[in-house]
């Protein structure tokens, strides 16, 4: 196999044209407070024809959108998240 010394996407075709800085994200928690309250209003995923079939060739199953309604209600943690970021 030949030996590449110039592999594409190792790194930038040149300096940034614009100043870069440290991203440090910032979430109220009035937000979060308003995001929660949303989450917990949604109610019940009702049962549609289109979300009642195992496969997902018309949309989203009920059980996977119930699945990712109760994980951003109890399991996601925003606050060590922005602190990955």
């Amino acid at each position: 196999m030949p030996d590449f010394p110039n592999k594409p996407f190792s790194s930038f075709p040149h300096d940034p044209t614009i100043p870069l800085h440290p991203f440090a994200p910032h979430i109220l928690q009035s937000e979060l407070d308003h995001l929660h309250s949303r989450l917990n209003n949604a109610g019940e995923i009702r049962i549609t024809f289109e979300n009642s079939f195992s496969d997902r060739d018309l949309g989203i199953k009920k059980g996977w959108m119930d699945e990712a309604l109760e994980y951003w209600r109890e399991g996601f943690n925003w606050s060590a998240f922005s602190i990955l970021l």
